[in-house]
């Protein structure tokens, strides 16, 4: 396995020398930087983890980690400082600091970090494995994919509603299977939505043809490392045309039914951390928004 690559920045050198040889111990490898020497870095070489001090001149710790968001949106992004009140601008809500980290930082953290990032590709590897083996065959469209946005797993019905054969769309990003436009944007929107609140987010969309409107109710599930870091995404998506209005018949045993498989697909997601639960309420809401967006489609 190749080391982890992580980036350390700060304007003091004695702080940068001392944490190159910390983080060095624990088996990665280290660039360190001062702000403006790490942006120029950030867009030229890839990292897994970005460690930056809050207070800097030339550029400071949230610009530094907004540039790895950009540059390196699968990287790890940590915020650190002796100062609470500088520490606590990485817990504002458009920070884009995914740890903070209190100074003086120990050494077991910088293991923790690094032994989880190096881990997180096995793990997110067994899980794509586990969806496949579940869903492989399923009439729900699932996938799985990383923060960046590249497709781990796929399934057939998924691969079918994108009208894309399997292998065009695993192992590729989202930018190159949809075009740039509102759908790309939908898609990202929800992404974010589930890293920002670290919770499933439930939604709906329809699809509108020649002859129908079909109705589909989707979640999307956060998928955590061993340190509580959102590193991907589970999605299963349900069509619902057949029993979305309130009159159909089989409406509850249809919502049941729904609401089981959505809560066994956030335990396969967990993978063995704590599972989500997805409550029958949030199913119904969402059901009912699915079925005045497809009255308005309709007309």
């Amino acid at each position: 396995m190749a080391p982890v690559r992580v980036l350390v920045v700060d304007d003091e050198p004695c702080i940068l020398t001392l944490l190159r040889q910390a983080i060095s111990q624990c088996g990665a490898e280290v660039e360190v930087a001062d702000g403006p020497a790490a942006l120029r870095l950030l867009g030229e070489r890839a990292f897994e983890i970005v460690i930056s001090d809050t207070q800097m001149p030339g550029a400071d710790g949230i610009e530094v980690l907004k540039t790895a968001k950009r540059f390196r949106p699968g990287a790890t992004r940590v915020l650190m400082s002796g100062n609470p009140a500088a520490l606590a601008r990485g817990e504002e809500g458009d920070a884009p600091a995914d740890l903070l980290l209190n100074k003086p930082v120990h050494l077991g953290q910088l293991r923790q970090l690094v032994e989880a990032v190096a881990a997180t590709g096995s793990r997110l590897e067994a899980l794509a494995k586990a969806m496949r083996r579940r869903y492989a065959d399923s009439a729900d469209a699932v996938f799985l994919k990383d923060t960046r946005g590249w497709y781990l797993f796929m399934n057939a019905t998924g691969a079918e509603l994108l009208q894309r054969p399997v292998q065009e769309i695993e192992r590729r990003p989202d930018s190159g299977i949809f075009d740039k436009g509102t759908l790309l944007e939908e898609v990202r929107a929800s992404d974010q939505a589930v890293v920002r609140t670290r919770r499933p987010y439930l939604y709906v969309n329809a699809m509108r043809s020649t002859e129908s409107v079909r109705s589909f109710l989707s979640v999307k599930f956060p998928v955590f490392d061993a340190i509580g870091v959102v590193k991907a995404i589970g999605c299963l998506s349900r069509e619902v045309t057949a029993w979305i209005s309130p009159a159909a018949a089989d409406r509850p045993g249809r919502v049941d039914e729904l609401v089981r498989d959505l809560n066994e697909a956030s335990v396969i997601v967990a993978a063995g951390s704590i599972a989500a639960v997805i409550e029958r309420g949030e199913v119904e809401r969402s059901l009912q928004v699915s079925s005045e967006v497809a009255d308005r489609i309709s007309l």
